[in-house]
């Protein structure tokens, strides 16, 4: 799961590119891996609607779309729900002050994969507590 507002400097295009290598790479059987990408949604930004477009387009571009979950504007009850049910949480934005997000994720027991930037190294023990790249 990718958990981040639908804005540019969230760098989600590398949440769906790395599970589209990850895909290529493992080919897994056992499960039908999804990505969920969910995340706070204003219908009236305009960068919100161009970049959860960009995204749907990107998705389509790797082929991955019909593996891809979009949620606008999910409660905080579904972002619990999600959080509670997610084994990989993929944690992209570089440089971004200290995030909750990967420390409620680690909380609830998903294992958290960051960008080695910002506020993760505050949070994650690089291949202790999750994983830094």
């Amino acid at each position: 799961m990718s958990l981040n507002r639908y804005e540019r400097k969230k760098n989600i295009p590398l949440a769906l590119r790395s599970f589209a290598e990850y895909l290529t790479q493992f080919k897994p059987k056992a499960i039908e891996p999804l990505l969920v990408v969910a995340g706070g949604y204003d219908p009236r930004v305009l960068e919100n609607i161009e970049h959860q477009l960009e995204l749907a387009a990107l998705a389509k571009q790797l082929g991955i779309s019909d593996k891809v979950c979009f949620l606008r504007s999910i409660s905080n009850d579904q972002r619990l729900l999600l959080l509670k049910n997610t084994s990989v949480l993929l944690y992209t934005p570089e440089n971004e002050h200290f995030g909750i997000v990967p420390v409620e994720a680690m909380h609830l027991g998903c294992v958290v994969v960051a960008c080695n930037s910002g506020g993760p190294l505050e949070s994650i023990e690089d291949q202790q507590t999750g994983y830094l790249l």
